[in-house]
């Protein structure tokens, strides 16, 4: 059976305010099956979110997301990695022409600056050590590449030198900005160091350490600010997943089948980690990976679980809500849009 077109732009449904009853009436309304090869990211494009980036290691696919009511999301563009492969992808702020790519391959270590248009790569980045996640400034032209030799490295795009490297003691590190680019985290083991973007070079200027709120054997593998920048959420290799308060590093909640107790300490977990998480572009809600099934879990960021939502049949691996509407998008092997049902 054909899957339910999306919502025209301007369509109320799109547009919904989000609420628990719109999170819990999320559904698949399309879903691409291309083959079996796992994605290796998830990213809409800066400007308006009308395009959405899912590499897989072999190659980059981007679909059109802004569509007329009787049409579905189209692959507009597919693009062979060669033997390079991919690790990771993620847009850059220069439109959903060009995108920036982590190779796979062990002996190309580097960062490869993509035009999808013309199809060539513009510039290269050159690392001692392969770079696994990459977190994108949301108005300037720097990443954080987190590296497989424990580093995470702060590149200009203009420069094929870093502007910085912050050593860590987990492999791969974690590092996010936040929605306004004025700061940036990165984790070290069971530690959070904060740094003023424009002044990279100097010390962190806040630091919060999570060891007495995390097993004993974890260490951080995700972070993400919220769209207010207030709150940190914190990924653990123990499945747990803790929202911070960003300023001052107070556990506000323990989101995903975390055995964290805030006031009474924590417990082992030895599950493997769902997927990083994803907040609504309000901030209310979280969205990420079910400890116990192909499902993802809806919770309020300062509250309770609030539905589950299933759909997949493969653990998702990657989660990304659209910037400005009602749009989650989730990738496996298959890419997946969910949008709510009929307004209430």
């Amino acid at each position: 059976m054909m899957p339910p077109p999306l919502p025209a732009a301007d369509h109320p449904s799109s547009r919904l305010q989000l609420t628990s009853d719109v999170v819990r009436s999320l559904c698949v309304a399309w879903v691409s099956r291309e083959g079996t090869v796992q994605r290796k990211g998830l990213d809409f494009s800066p400007d308006d979110g009308s395009f959405l980036l899912a590499p897989t290691m072999i190659d980059v696919h981007v679909y059109r997301t802004t569509l007329h009511h009787t049409d579905e999301p189209k692959l507009v563009q597919r693009l062979p990695s060669g033997h390079l492969g991919i690790a990771a992808a993620r847009f850059t702020r220069r439109g959903p022409q060009h995108i920036l790519t982590a190779p796979a391959n062990q002996e190309d270590a580097s960062l490869r600056l993509w035009d999808l248009q013309l199809n060539l790569y513009t510039r290269i980045f050159p690392l001692p050590a392969p770079a696994v996640h990459l977190a994108m400034h949301p108005s300037k032209d720097l990443v954080l590449a987190c590296c497989a030799d424990s580093c995470v490295r702060l590149f200009s795009l203009n420069d094929t030198q870093p502007l910085a490297r912050f050593a860590s003691h987990s492999s791969p590190p974690a590092a996010a900005f936040d929605k306004e680019g004025i700061v940036f985290a990165c984790a070290s083991g069971r530690q959070v160091h904060l740094f003023d973007t424009n002044s990279y070079k100097e010390s962190a200027f806040a630091g919060f350490d999570l060891s007495d709120r995390l097993p004993r054997h974890a260490h951080i593998t995700s972070l993400l600010f919220s769209p207010a920048a207030d709150h940190l959420l914190v990924g653990a290799s123990t499945s747990d997943l803790l929202l911070l308060d960003a300023i001052y590093g107070r556990t506000l909640n323990a989101l995903r089948g975390s055995s964290y107790d805030i006031e009474n300490g924590s417990a082992s977990r030895t599950t493997p980690p769902p997927p990083p998480a994803a907040f609504s572009p309000d901030g209310q809600f979280v969205f990420c990976g079910s400890d116990e099934s192909p499902s993802l879990d809806v919770w309020e960021a300062l509250g309770g679980r609030v539905g589950r939502l299933d759909g997949h049949t493969q653990q998702p691996r990657f989660l990304a809500f659209h910037p400005t509407r009602a749009v989650l998008a989730s990738a496996s092997c298959d890419v997946a849009l969910w949008l709510p049902k009929t307004p209430p």
